[in-house]
């Protein structure tokens, strides 16, 4: 993790996994990976791209920005969806056009 003062651990931070400093804990890994799932549907095409990217980085290599920024996005993108209304289906489907029956021929 790069810090002001190179690479290394921010200690200081208290949004950190108390156990690995500097990497991201279970429940926000799997808020980076949903977050990474939305994003092509609610942004634009390259820019949902690079920021899925980016959310699926930072969670396989738990690379984590001193600022919080991938937090954050990941938060705003998963607000997004939860303001999202649902999809809409048509109350009810139209019923299938009848089969028509057909006599067999018999000749005789």
């Amino acid at each position: 993790m790069r810090t002001a003062e190179g690479w290394g651990v921010a200690s200081n931070n208290p949004d950190q996994c108390p156990k690995h400093p500097g990497t991201w804990d279970a429940d926000e890994l799997s808020r980076l990976r949903a977050a990474a799932a939305y994003a092509p549907r609610a942004l634009p095409s390259a820019t949902a791209t690079l920021v899925a990217r980016e959310l699926l980085a930072a969670a396989e290599l738990g690379w984590r920005a001193p600022d919080g920024l991938t937090a954050r996005v990941a938060a705003e993108l998963l607000a997004l969806r939860a303001a999202a209304p649902p999809p809409t289906a048509p109350a009810t489907l139209p019923p299938w056009p009848p089969r028509p029956r057909v006599r067999p021929k018999i000749s005789g």
